[in-house]
Order: C-alpha cells, then structure tokens, then sequence
C-alpha cells in the first residue's frame, strides 16, 4: 500500500478544475456524492488531490455538471494522463515483479500489441466514456508498462489464454495476425511463460479475467501477497484480504495445470489469420 498520495501537476490541475466546474454547476460535494452513490468523503479527496480520480470517475463527474464536449474531452485526457503518472509513481515505489494473468476473452494488457490494444478498447466506447483521444493514451500507457519486460530485472509474467483468445476477431485479420506473431515473440523470452487453456480441457474456464502480481519486496514465503484485480465493466475489482489473494493464485493454478505451452496455438493462429 502507498503510504500517502503524491500528485502530479496535471492531477492537482484536474482537481482544482473539479472543484471549479462544480460550484459552478451550484453543486455541492454532499449532493454530487449522494447522486453518484459515492460518500462525501471521496468527492473531497478527489477535488483536494488526496487521490487520483480515475478517467472513468472523472466522466461521471462531468456528466452530472453538465460541462460542455469540449471541456469533458479535455478534461478527460488530462484525467488519462494523470492515471498513468499515478502508476508510473507507484511503480517506482513498489516494483512489479510477476504477474499471473487469466485471460477468458481477449489478450492481457500487457501483452497487446498497440493495434490489437486500441481495437479492443474502441469494442467498450458504447459502455463507457472513453474517446478516441483517450484510447490512444492508454494504448501509450501501456506501452510503458510493456517496456518493463525487457531490460534489467524484467517482469515475470505467467499467462494462460482461452482459445478462443486466438479466435476473436478484434480490428479485422491483420491485426490479429500480428498480434498473433507479437505473442509468439514474447513467447521465446526467458521472463514470458504463455500457455492455452483448449476447449476440450477442463478447469475454471469460467472465470472472469483476472491478475495477480507479486512485488519485489514480498514475503517469499506466500507466492502472491500482494494483490489480485477481476476485470468488471464498472473498473477493476481489487482483492485486498490475503484469502481473496490467495484464492486467485489456487484458480490460476488450476488453469495453467490444465493448459498446453502456447507454441502451436500461436503458430495456428497465425495461419488462420494471415
């Protein structure tokens, strides 16, 4: 856990911006939050920086001021950017060593290729708030994250696909194609352990996606302490009791001993594509 919160320049300026568009809507903080099904205090927090609001909660806020397009689209950009400089700081903190990753329904992120990224992102426009400035940073965000899986002390990152992953048309054949061949690259690295779970086999093929990862200062003695995220259309729900942790790293477990190592699925699914 991150001791205190440290905002960036764009995130004290997106509060202060909150803050403005609010009273200036003749809103007060009780109101916003008994209308978004928040608590007093979160609206607080985000207008005095104390947190980062996320781009998702900041549309919300948007919304319920009623602030013209041009102002929700550049507000939400800022937003964007400031949620990337949060995990960057955070990264810098508490360094990411190994992430597990169940992946039911599309590639993980930080496994995407950018096309392949932004595709599937442009999938959710019609239940959530992002625009097409939004989704270009984010798929740059991600590429951040990405350049950690190569240079000194890489992440680690275990990931079992769904076959129907490989299947799923996102942005058309060449982009799935490449996709494709951008998995089978990483598959080759020495930090990156890709598996598919077919559809003939068994095992928890059920489960939403989810990610569990471990940081450099864990306990060794519990391989995954530290946190673990299911995918949800309102954002992702993070698991914060040890249990719940624990239960994520025993389901996937259970999907990588059901699963085959990826090397043929990927070269099949190349063909299919090309």
């Amino acid at each position: 856990m991150l001791a205190k919160h440290h905002p960036s320049p764009g995130g004290r300026r997106l509060a202060s911006e909150l803050r403005r568009l609010r009273e200036a809507a003749g809103v007060s903080g009780e109101v916003a939050a008994r209308k978004l099904g928040w608590s007093a205090s979160k609206v607080s927090r985000i207008e005095n920086a104390r947190t980062c609001v996320s781009p998702e909660d900041a549309g919300k806020l948007l919304g319920l001021y009623r602030v013209p397009d041009e102002t929700v689209r550049s507000l939400t950009a800022l937003a964007v950017r400031a949620w990337g400089e949060r995990d960057l700081a955070e990264n810098a903190r508490f360094s990411v060593a190994e992430i597990l990753a169940w992946a039911p329904s599309s590639v993980p992120l930080i496994l995407r290729a950018p096309d392949y990224h932004a595709a599937v992102l442009s999938t959710l426009t019609q239940v959530t708030t992002l625009s097409p400035g939004m989704i270009r940073a984010e798929v740059d965000r991600n590429a951040v994250w990405q350049a950690r899986l190569t240079g000194e002390s890489p992440i680690v990152v275990r990931a079992v696909l769904d076959e129907t992953v490989l299947h799923r048309p996102f942005g058309g054949p060449a982009v799935m194609a490449a996709q494709a061949g951008y998995l089978a690259e990483m598959d080759g690295m020495g930090n990156i352990d890709l598996r598919v779970l077919p559809l003939a086999r068994g095992g928890p093929a059920h489960l939403p996606p989810f990610t569990c990862t471990r940081y450099a200062d864990s306990d060794d003695d519990l391989p995954v302490t530290d946190e673990a995220e299911v995918a949800t259309l309102g954002g992702p729900w993070r698991a914060e009791s040890e249990r719940d942790v624990w239960l994520h790293w025993l389901a996937f477990a259970q999907l990588a001993g059901a699963a085959e190592p990826a090397a043929d699925h990927l070269k099949a699914a190349i063909d299919f594509w090309s």
